[in-house]
């Protein structure tokens, strides 16, 4: 079972659960050509761990675009509620050449198996991934009202100039209300201790986030200061920083989606400084993120089938600890 909280807009959302039965009726016309692609860069990997708590941007009907970090968390209690087969996972890091490019390349890593840690290695970008289920979303329906669950929110992409001036404005006017999403559970045992609005790692409960675009001084000032060194070009590396006037998101909360009046911006990739609640996050943007990935926002347009259907918070439990899935990467 997937437990799905799709954020039509903060901080209203609805929830939705999807049992396997009904996940066992539909599929997705897929692009043929990428699958042939991922299928010819598979690499299989036992996990030992139980499930994971992860968000993202719900890019097709089944296939979910998060942080590689998120889908290498694999912790908590064991149920038997969907199965393990049926989620293929695509991981990796985007690297940057030092020469204004970038590559992506799998590694081993303490997060996950194909995947760097970001905060100790100076030229990772991203670190990517991409949930993909067998079957598709699209025909699962509200039960009161017979309303599609999931419908696109964007169905194209801005090109990087007019990214650049709607982020510029977010900058400098100020008015328009950013929202992140996070799992957090306030406890009062937390009260006083610095964690942000007493979050609790894993926890159930989603909590909508008021943020603040911050200017980038103050966000190269913070992240030089917290590394003693800054050995990441925030501008040009196309993160987005933004902070947190309550709430999150926070250490466990990657891959949690920007938006700003409605419209998607980026995925929060650095948790930095989790306990300080005016600390800088870093996001980003998401038209370089698809464009890592899938190479294919450079004019601003989407193809191959990707459009951004919205928020997607999902909470996945795997029945079996050592299951062995497939897990693809993009190259």
């Amino acid at each position: 079972m997937i437990l799905g909280m799709r954020i039509p807009e903060f901080p209203r959302f609805d929830m939705t659960t999807i049992t396997e039965a009904e996940m066992s009726h539909g599929h997705e016309a897929h692009n043929h050509d990428e699958d042939e692609r991922f299928e010819n860069n598979s690499h299989q990997h036992s996990f030992d761990h139980g499930g994971v708590i992860s968000s993202g941007i719900l890019i097709t009907t089944s296939r979910i675009l998060t942080t590689c970090d998120s889908v290498g968390f694999f912790t908590g209690s064991k149920v038997t509620l969907y199965a393990l087969e049926k989620v293929n996972v695509m991981a990796g890091s985007v690297k940057s050449t030092g020469e204004g490019g970038q590559f992506r390349t799998p590694s081993n890593s303490n997060v996950h198996p194909l995947c760097y840690f970001s905060s100790t290695v100076s030229n990772i970008l991203f670190n990517y991934g991409v949930y993909e289920f067998n079957e598709s979303f699209d025909s699962l329906v509200h039960p009161d009202t017979g309303i599609p669950v999931i419908q696109p929110i964007q169905t194209e992409f801005k090109n990087r100039h007019d990214m650049e001036t709607s982020l510029f404005n977010l900058r400098t006017e100020g008015i328009v209300e950013c929202s992140a999403a996070a799992w957090g559970n306030q406890k009062k045992e937390f009260e006083g201790r610095g964690m942000p609005d007493h979050f609790q790692r894993f926890a159930p409960i989603l909590q909508a986030t008021s943020m603040k675009i911050v200017d980038y001084p103050e966000c190269i000032e913070a992240t030089c200061e917290y590394f003693d060194e800054c050995h990441l070009n925030i501008w040009e590396s196309g993160f987005i920083c933004a902070k947190a006037q309550q709430g999150g998101p926070c250490k466990e909360d990657r891959a949690a989606p920007l938006i700003c009046g409605g419209e998607v911006f980026g995925l929060h990739v650095y948790a930095l400084r989790c306990a300080t609640r005016g600390f800088p996050r870093h996001f980003l943007r998401i038209d370089l993120a698809f464009d890592y990935v899938f190479g294919i926002t450079n004019q601003g347009n989407a193809v191959a089938g990707v459009k951004i259907f919205g928020p997607l918070l999902i909470a996945l439990y795997f029945h079996d600890i050592y299951s062995t899935h497939t897990a693809y990467i993009i190259t």
